[in-house]
């Protein structure tokens, strides 16, 4: 496949459109334009750790501090600059893609992914020669608590009827791929009183199922609803930006 660029970021195959040097490059781009504090999270996929490092090292060369998040899910990345006054964020993914992809996702100081302009002029940068600044100070930090941070805020949701879900206490089968929601999702609904049996909830240990929640690749899933006697089952995508729905009979919804 050729290099996939969009208001998504960029994505391709690992070790040939995605390689360390293609994304220290970004992230070099990236930092150059909007400076200062930018927070780098990874969705947890085999063969991701080089990349993370390679990102890392680009936006120190761009002049930006890295506040590392670890495995995180996408939306937390983007709650976390919003909620803390970051300049930037990055995450290392392919979403909803095989195994054998990667790419990068960019945050705007908005919190929300760059729009079409911004994309653009950020590609500009990228493909020319991104301004070097690693004679300055070179840093990175913890971004600690992102994960709970972002479940506090949807347990403080007006839309968010914590004391219903409480008081119903489900069993829900959590099937999060060995992604980055495999510590948030879980933690989210024991929060909200679930009893939680966790499928595929090791990050970094491999996709177990193709990773896209279509219904076609949740039968595994449906099974364990129907095995265990839950109530529902939630299945979200590598960087869990996705989730679907299976009900007490293990149809997906």
């Amino acid at each position: 496949m050729t290099l996939i660029r969009s208001v998504s970021g960029v994505r391709g195959t690992t070790g040939v459109e995605i390689t360390e040097e293609l994304v220290a490059r970004y992230a070099r781009a990236f930092a150059s334009m909007v400076g200062g504090r930018v927070a780098l999270g990874c969705d947890g996929r085999r063969g991701g750790g080089p990349l993370v490092a390679a990102a890392s090292d680009g936006l120190m060369r761009g002049g930006a501090l890295v506040l590392d998040a670890g495995v995180v899910p996408t939306p937390t990345v983007g709650i976390a600059v919003r909620e803390r006054e970051l300049d930037g964020g990055v995450v290392i993914t392919a979403s909803h893609n095989p195994e054998t992809q990667n790419g990068m996702k960019f945050f705007s100081s908005r919190g929300v992914f760059l729009d079409r302009a911004e994309a653009r002029d950020l590609f500009a940068v990228a493909d020319g020669a991104p301004p070097d600044a690693s004679n300055g100070p070179r840093e990175t930090r913890l971004l600690a608590d992102a994960v709970r941070d972002h479940i506090g805020l949807i347990l403080s949701c007006r839309h968010v009827d914590v004391e219903r879900v409480r008081k119903w206490a489900p069993t829900v089968v959590v099937d999060c791929v060995n992604g980055a929601g495999s510590v948030a999702l879980p933690l989210l609904l024991e929060e909200l009183g679930c009893e939680v049996v966790r499928l595929s909830c090791e990050a970094g240990a491999g996709f177990p199922r193709e990773p896209e929640p279509v219904p076609a690749n949740l039968g595994g899933l449906g099974e364990a609803v129907v095995r265990e006697a839950a109530d529902l089952g939630f299945a979200c995508d590598p960087d869990a930006d996705r989730l679907a729905v299976v009900d007490e009979k293990g149809r997906p919804i």
